[in-house]
């Protein structure tokens, strides 16, 4: 019983910090009945959508450190100029979907600690009251990106580790110290 206790708890924990605590700590009317419109959009399979998106991805970053071979950045795929994204670039797509979205990934294909700008853009979406994500290999830090992380107050970071030795974590993150992602 305590084992399938503990197993929900562990559900509902991912479910509460991944998306209800966004819901709760960057709430305003405007979000809300966009949400719902959204929601009555999908139930109703609508085809053309008139409501905004409550949450969004912006890739700011499409380069990595690392050479991962199930991931089209890391196999080198040369169908996407590698790029960061500028500031002025985030702010032109941001600010038309600020004032409907609960929170933003800033990762999808590559190491958001690449661009410059990064802590720019998520002090950016926390002054339009926007919750901000990020997923980091964390091969490509320094101490000031640490602190800064904290500094600007990230919401919501996830860490991709696949292994807890040298010689198991290269197999995925090749290119990838794991020492240096423990430490």
């Amino acid at each position: 019983m305590i084992r399938i206790i503990e197993k929900k708890y562990e559900e509902y924990k991912h479910f509460f910090y991944g998306y209800i605590y966004f819901w709760i700590k960057y709430f305003s009317f405007k979000k809300v009945l966009n949400l719902l419109y959204n929601l009555y959009e999908f139930k109703t399979k609508k085809i053309v959508l008139n409501s905004i998106p409550s949450i969004i991805h912006i890739d700011i970053a499409n380069m990595c450190v690392l050479h991962c071979p199930l991931c089209s950045t890391g196999k080198g795929d040369k169908s996407q100029t590698k790029a960061v994204m500028k500031f002025e670039d985030f702010k032109k797509i941001f600010d038309s979907v600020k004032d409907y979205t609960f929170f933003i990934w800033l990762y999808n294909w590559g190491e958001p600690f690449l661009c410059k700008d990064i802590f720019k853009i998520v002090d950016y979406c926390h002054k339009n009251n926007v919750g901000v994500k990020i997923d980091s290999n964390l091969n490509y830090y320094d101490e000031k990106i640490l602190e800064n992380m904290v500094k600007y107050k990230i919401d919501y970071i996830s860490f991709s580790i696949d292994g807890l030795s040298q010689n198991v974590y290269r197999f995925y993150r090749n290119g990838g110290d794991i020492n240096k992602v423990l430490s």
